[in-house]
């Protein structure tokens, strides 16, 4: 039977303001509707949110720019210098490699979080006018409540 077809059942987690009763325990744990909940809670597989998949591939794209610079310039300073030691090679290997560390922006966490925080800003001054829920489960809890026996 589907759990909106069950009638005089209570739940855990049901708050009571009213009246007397007498209940009978039919499942304990997982087998409860909040075991229910938690068991689908638990084999859910994150996926990226669109902002996390958007930002996973800029950083993908600096890296490789960053990468493809380094090498270019290493590569550049071995032809050009024409050192043949191994503590030179070592030496330029290194530098490119602080050059790539360099390249990556520290404050682009900084700048995210700032875009967003104004991008929140921006949806909070609208008007709860301007925003119209499109289904009735959007709307406040308020404008559902029903008195019963009124």
């Amino acid at each position: 039977m589907l759990l909106g077809d069950r009638s005089n059942m209570i739940f855990s987690g049901t708050g009571v303001t009213y009246g007397r009763g007498r209940a009978v325990v039919t499942a304990t744990g997982m087998q409860t509707e909040m075991g229910r909940i938690a068991d689908l809670l638990e084999t859910t597989l994150e996926q990226p949110t669109p902002l996390q998949a958007e930002i996973d591939q800029i950083g993908r794209l600096l890296g490789v720019i960053v990468a493809a610079i380094a090498v270019a310039i290493s590569g550049t300073l071995l032809f050009v210098t024409g050192l043949t030691g191994l503590e030179a090679i070592f030496d330029i290997l290194f530098l490119g490699i602080a050059l790539a560390v360099a390249a990556v922006p520290e404050g682009l966490p900084a700048v995210v979080a700032l875009v967003l925080a104004i991008a929140i800003k921006r949806m909070a001054a609208r008007t709860s006018d301007e925003w119209q829920p499109s289904r009735p489960s959007d709307r406040p809890m308020s404008s559902h409540v029903t008195r019963p026996g009124r």
